[in-house]
C-alpha cells in the first residue's frame, strides 16, 4: 500500500519512470485504486478532480502517461502533463536570426480570454505549463491574472523571457509560481548582444535579471544563447557573465537557419573545429566557475583539428556579421509584399524519417502545444500554414496531426521535422534515444552538400 505522501513525494517529476509489473494498490476516499491498471488510473482522476485535489489527479494521470507511452500508444486516454501555452507572438525585439526581423508584429496577437477559459479543463491534471513561443509572454496584457489562474490549480510554470520587461510589481507572485525563468542572452558585451538582440538594451537585461535574482530566490534562473558565428568567439565570456548574475546554467543552442534571412553560413556546423574549441573553453570556465555548461551535442566532446581551428577563426569573419538598418527594412517591405499576395507561406513539414531512434519524444507523449490563436499544433518547433491556422478546431490532445507525430515516433524513426529541435539534441529525459553517430552524419551531411566546403570533425 502506497501513502499519499509517499505519491505526491516520488511523482513530483513529470518524467519519473512507473514499475508496472506489480500492483500498486493506493487508499483514497473509501476506495480502493489499482495504480498499475489503467482504467483504475482513469477512475482516480475522475474522483480527486471532482474533489478539486488536483495534487492526486495530476499524479494519476501522470502515472497513465507513463502506462500508455511505454506500450507505444498514439491516442490517449490521459491528459496533457505538460504544456507548451503561446500567450502572445508578439515580440519586443527584433533578433537578427529570428522572423520578427522582418515580421515586424505584422497580424501578431496575444492569446484571447476565452481561449484561455477553454485551456483550463486541464490544469486540473497539467503538472506543468511553459508559457513561451514564438512571443515575449510577458507583454501579455493580462499577465498577472494569468499567473494568479495557474496558481490557482497548482500550475507550475517556466518560461523563457528576453528580460526587457518583466512585471516588477508581480516579483511575488513570479516567485511562487514559477520553476524557471530561460533568459534569452547571445552576447557577452554590448555590441554583440545588441547587434544580435535589436532593439535589445544591454543594460536593461543586467538590470531586470538583477531583479529576480534578488526578489525571486525560489526561481531557476538558466541563461540560453543562440550560438552562431557572431557569438562563438565570445562562449567563455558568456559563462562567466551567467556566474556573475546568478545563472545556474547556460545552455548553448544550435542556430536553425532561415532561407527567408539567408542566414545558412551563420550555422556553426561549417565551424565545427573553432566552435569545438569554443565550447571546450567554455565548459571548462563553467567547471571552473561552478555553471553547468550545455552545448549542441552535434559539438558535445567532439574532437577537434588545432590547425583547422585557427583556419575557421579567420574565414569566421570574411563575410559581415551584421547587416544594416536599410537591410533589414527592405526584407519588412519584401515579406509583406509576399505575405499580402499569399505568396509567403510557411513551408509544409515533413514526417519523413530522418535517423533512426527508440522510443519517443516526451513533448509528443506527455505535452500539447497552443499557439497564440489558440489552435493545437504538433509542436512549437513545427511549422503550420494558412489553411491551418485559419480552420476552426477544438482544443483535442487527441488531434490527428499530434497522433501521427506519435505513430512516427513510436514506429522508430525521428521525422525530418524534429532534427534541429533542442529536446531531440539533448535528450535529457530519456524517453527517446538516438544514435550519437547517426545525429552528427546527418547534420555532417547537411554541412558537405552545401556551396560551403570545411572539414567537419568526426
Amino acid at each position: 500500500m502506497t501513502t499519499r505522501e509517499e505519491l505526491t513525494t516520488k511523482y513530483a517529476y513529470p518524467f519519473t519512470d512507473f514499475d508496472f509489473s506489480k500492483e500498486v494498490a493506493f487508499d483514497y476516499c473509501g476506495d480502493r485504486y489499482d495504480l498499475t491498471d489503467e482504467d483504475s488510473l482513469c477512475e482516480l482522476i475522475a474522483q480527486s478532480k471532482s474533489r478539486k485535489d488536483y495534487a492526486i489527479s495530476k499524479i494519476a494521470n501522470n502515472i497513465l502517461a507513463v502506462a500508455e507511452m511505454k506500450r507505444g500508444e498514439a491516442h490517449y486516454r490521459h491528459l496533457p502533463v505538460i504544456m507548451h501555452v503561446e500567450l502572445t507572438d508578439m515580440c519586443n525585439s527584433e533578433c537578427m536570426m529570428c522572423k520578427h526581423c522582418y515580421e515586424k508584429n505584422i497580424n501578431a496577437k496575444s492569446l484571447s480570454a476565452a481561449a484561455f477559459e477553454k485551456l483550463t479543463q486541464y490544469f486540473p491534471t497539467c503538472k506543468l505549463v511553459v508559457i513561451n513561443g514564438y512571443g515575449e509572454p510577458f507583454i501579455h496584457p493580462d499577465i498577472s491574472n494569468i499567473i494568479s489562474a495557474f496558481d490557482e490549480y497548482g500550475v507550475k510554470i517556466m518560461t523563457t523571457s528576453n528580460a526587457q520587461r518583466i512585471p516588477l510589481d508581480s516579483l511575488e507572485k513570479i516567485n511562487d509560481t514559477f520553476l524557471r525563468i530561460n533568459v534569452s542572452c547571445d552576447g557577452a558585451t554590448e555590441k554583440t548582444y545588441q547587434s544580435i538582440r535589436r532593439r535589445s538594451s544591454f543594460e536593461r537585461f543586467k538590470q531586470n535579471v538583477k531583479a529576480l535574482r534578488e526578489n525571486c530566490p525560489n526561481v531557476e534562473l538558466f541563461m540560453s544563447v543562440v550560438a552562431m558565428r557572431q557569438n562563438i568567439h565570445e562562449a567563455v565570456d558568456l559563462v562567466r557573465l551567467a556566474h556573475e548574475y546568478g545563472f545556474k546554467e547556460i545552455r548553448f543552442g544550435r542556430l536553425g537557419s532561415n532561407v527567408f534571412l539567408n542566414n545558412e553560413t551563420d550555422e556553426l556546423i561549417y565551424y565545427p573545429n573553432y566552435a569545438s574549441m569554443m565550447f571546450g573553453l567554455a565548459k571548462e570556465e563553467g567547471d571552473r566557475l561552478g555553471v553547468s555548461v550545455i552545448v549542441p551535442l552535434i559539438m558535445k566532446d567532439g574532437e577537434f583539428d588545432p590547425v583547422a581551428a585557427e583556419r575557421e577563426k579567420a574565414e569566421i569573419s570574411k563575410t559581415a556579421f551584421y547587416k544594416s538598418e536599410e537591410y533589414y527594412d527592405e526584407l519588412g517591405r519584401e515579406y509583406v509584399r509576399k505575405h499580402n499576395s499569399g505568396e509567403f507561406r510557411p513551408l509544409e513539414y515533413s514526417l519523413d524519417g530522418a535517423i533512426p531512434c527508440e522510443g519517443i519524444c516526451h513533448w509528443a507523449a506527455f505535452g500539447m502545444y497552443v499557439n497564440a490563436s489558440g489552435k493545437v499544433r504538433p509542436c512549437a518547433e513545427i511549422p503550420y500554414n494558412r489553411e491551418q491556422e485559419e480552420r476552426e478546431e477544438e482544443i483535442d490532445f487527441n488531434a490527428a496531426e499530434l497522433c501521427e507525430l506519435r505513430r512516427r515516433f513510436v514506429g522508430g524513426r525521428v521525422p525530418k521535422v524534429c532534427m534541429d529541435c533542442a529536446f531531440i539534441m539533448s535528450d535529457e529525459v530519456g524517453t527517446l534515444k538516438v544514435d550519437l553517430g547517426e545525429y552528427k552524419k546527418y547534420f555532417s551531411d547537411k554541412a558537405n552538400k552545401s556551396d560551403k566546403k570545411t572539414q567537419v570533425v568526426k
